[in-house]
Parts: structure tokens; sequence; C-alpha cells
């Protein structure tokens, strides 16, 4: 009845839009968004908002880890308006509100009872979407990278989360006394982005019922139904909904087989539709950066260091939500590179072995050196990097760099192998 964006449902949730500015030539409820006859602009404003209350209770019981136990994992968006040319002109983080969470509950609903009608009645051949539990090592991993920067109490020291759990536990960092919560809450989700596994669709003959889970939503089954005009999952999904309710499902032209055979294709082409964004917004966020310090007005912006190598280290411009390698010698110019370890590196012969195996006295040939050489190289990269520090700047101010370490950077357009990138440099603690 009336064709509403995200901006004019949340104005109508907070009461900015009524049916009293849906008159004339107000510009806040714009024509080509009212309502046509016989539905009336004061119907529309309290249906939305009865919806809103209703979305956003579910939403609420869905991540109380007694009623329901999900994870949600926020991250910046970042929005570009372009110019002329093409190219981007302005920025912003693009702004997550009421409107656009209720109608995710909706969704998220729909699919969902979907999901079941098509297990009742397609049975093996429903088509779903599951997502497993996070990498355990992977987890592991960044538990004890916590540990070694002395955050380890964020959260604890036991890997196997619950996505409610792990949603409380996030909660409650985001909301704690911490001057740092903010970012710290962006860091760690930063982090769990690569212990967590990709959502994948699949048949349901193809496994047992218990493997089905889709684990961050805490759903026992779950599909794609609600977006067949930009995938083709949900179009295979509205296909099969179409045969369970015509009551043709038996004779449904494509077998349990080659429905598996487009779930795997369509896991293909969602992981590359996903890098392929990512990407873009990457030679957008780069354009922007040459462009601001073609303006000579270049790009600040607070940082945290996400992980750490030998030579190099990862930032998260926190900002921008955007993270970078920088290679402390090439982008920073450090005049020097000291590396602390957690737990000194294995050395390559203990005591008692060197007693056993000793040699008679003389000098190693070459091949024991290089052996010996690439040993200890190995359990250097295999020890936990605690702490890098840096002698930088015109003055070699001494940097101290550790995971959560909070620094400020200048961002400057580069050039590598012909691709638009850019690099940080150091500009203070």
């Amino acid at each position: 009845c009336a064709k509403l964006d995200y901006g004019l449902a949340q104005d109508m949730i907070d009461g900015k839009v009524t049916a009293a500015n849906a008159v004339g030539e107000d510009p806040t409820w714009p024509k080509n968004r009212r309502p046509i006859a016989p539905f009336k602009p004061q119907d529309v404003c309290e249906d939305v908002k009865m919806l809103a209350r209703i979305g956003l209770a579910r939403r609420k019981n869905r991540y109380d880890s007694k009623t329901g136990g999900a994870l949600a994992m926020k991250s910046i968006k970042l929005s570009f308006t372009l110019g002329p040319d093409g190219n981007p002109s302005g920025m912003k983080q693009y702004p997550i509100r009421d409107s656009n969470r209720l109608i995710e509950e909706y969704m998220l609903l729909a699919n969902y009872l979907v999901a079941q009608q098509l297990i009742l009645r397609a049975k093996d051949k429903a088509f779903l979407r599951r997502h497993p539990p996070p990498n355990p090592r992977g987890m592991e991993k960044l538990l004890k990278s916590l540990q070694v920067a002395g955050k380890g109490d964020i959260l604890g020291s036991n890997a196997n989360f619950t996505a409610g759990s792990l949603h409380n536990t996030l909660e409650s960092l985001r909301h704690s006394s911490d001057k740092d919560a903010e970012d710290l809450y962006l860091l760690v989700n930063t982090m769990l982005t690569d212990p967590m596994t990709s959502a994948l669709y699949f048949v349901a003959g193809e496994l047992k019922p218990y493997e089905w889970k889709h684990w961050a939503l805490n759903m026992p089954y779950y599909t794609h139904f609600t977006s067949p005009i930009r995938r083709y999952a949900d179009v295979c999904v509205h296909r099969l909904l179409t045969a369970t309710l015509d009551g043709s499902i038996n004779e449904y032209p494509e077998s349990e087989d080659e429905l598996s055979e487009k779930a795997k294709h369509c896991n293909e082409k969602k992981e590359a539709a996903k890098l392929a964004g990512f990407q873009s917004d990457k030679v957008f966020f780069c354009i922007y950066v040459r462009q601001m310090k073609e303006k000579g007005t270049p790009l600040q912006s607070n940082a945290m260091v996400l992980d750490m190598g030998l030579e190099s280290f990862t930032l998260l411009l926190v900002d921008f939500g955007v993270d970078c390698r920088v290679h402390a010698t090439k982008d920073w110019h450090s005049k020097g590179v000291q590396v602390v370890y957690a737990e000194e590196p294995e050395e390559n012969n203990r005591q008692q072995t060197k007693d056993k195996h000793r040699k008679p006295k003389g000098r190693r040939n070459k091949s024991e050196h290089e052996n010996g050489m690439k040993e200890k190289e190995k359990n250097q990269k295999s020890a936990q990097v605690s702490k890098l520090i840096l002698t930088v700047g015109r003055n070699g101010e001494k940097v101290d760099l550790h995971i959560s370490k909070k620094v400020k950077v200048l961002l400057k357009p580069s050039t590598n192998n012909g691709r638009i990138s850019f690099v940080t440099e150091f500009y203070s603690q």
C-alpha cells in the first residue's frame, strides 16, 4: 500500500513522521512514498509501529540466552557517495537502525518457517542453509593472542562457546566501563571473523538432522527464501516451496543429487560475490584515500594492533572498520625491530639432547649449520610474539606494539603491482 525506505520507517517509529506529514508538498513524507487509496497514512504509521514492537521483542528473545541464544557480530560498513566521474566524493558509516532490525527479524522468521515447510513436505530434497560452529583451533589461537596481550579476561580461556554465550560476552565488553570498550569490542569482533566458518547451502538428504543447525542464529534449520531477485538459491527454494503448496512435489523435475550440485554451485558463487564486494569496498576506500591526499587533507585514523609477526603486524583502522598489513621497515621505516616472545622459542637442541648426542669438538659442516639455522627460524615463527619494539620517526621514537595497542596513523595512497592500494604511516601513540 506504500513504498517506504528505512529512513522513513525509522522516522515513523520515532514519531517524527505522522499522518499529518502526508499532506501537500511536505517533504518529510514524499508523495511517491505515501499510501494509495483505500489505505490511509494513519493506518500505515500505526502498522509500522506495531511491527516494530513485535519485531524488536522477538529480537530481544532471540538473543536472550534463556530463550534464544543467537550471536550478532557487528562490524563497520562504509557507504560512499559518488561524484559525476563515478569516483567516491564522500564516505560515511552506513547506519543500522531499528527499522533495519525489524525487517531482519521478519526475514529470519520467514526463512525459518519456509525451511520447516520444505523439511516436512520436500523431505530429502529440502534446500537448506547451515552454519557450522567456529574452528576450535582458530578459537584457541584467538584466546591465546588475547591472553598474551593481557586481555585474556575478555573471552576467558574456554574455547567451547555457544553462540549465545559468545554474544553475551561481547555485549558485556561493549557495555563495560572500560574507556576503550567500544574499540576493544570492534577489535574482538574483527578477530573472531578468522575462526568463524562460512554458512553453506545443502540438501537435507546429504546430512543428519543434527548437522542442519545454523550455529550463529541458533536455529535447528534455516534457508534463504526472502531475496529471489538477487540470490539464485532463493529461486531454488521458491520453486520447491511452490511444489509443496500445489501438491506437485512428488513430480518435482530435479533429483536430490541435481539439487545438491546446485547447492554447491551456490556456495561457490556466494563466496565469490562476498569477495568481490569486499574488494569493491576496498578499491573505493583506496581511491578516497588518494583523493583526500591530493586535496591536501590526508585521512587520519585511530588504529589498534590486530595481529603480529616477526617483522610485520596487522592494524585495524577503527574509524573505518578496515584492516591492513604493515611492514615495520618498508612501511613505517623502522630503524630496528626488536621481537619479544610470550615464551622463549624452543632451543634447537635442549641441553640434555646436546649431552646425549654431543659430537666431537670441531667446526660443524655447512649442511649442519644450515639445518640448525632453519630449525631455529622455524621455532621462532612458531613462538607467540607478544611485542614488537620499533624505532620510528625522525626523532627515533620507540613504539611498543602488542595486540590491542592503540596508535594513530596517516593513510597514504600506494600502487602495488599496478593495483591501487594504501599504506599507513605512524602518526602518534
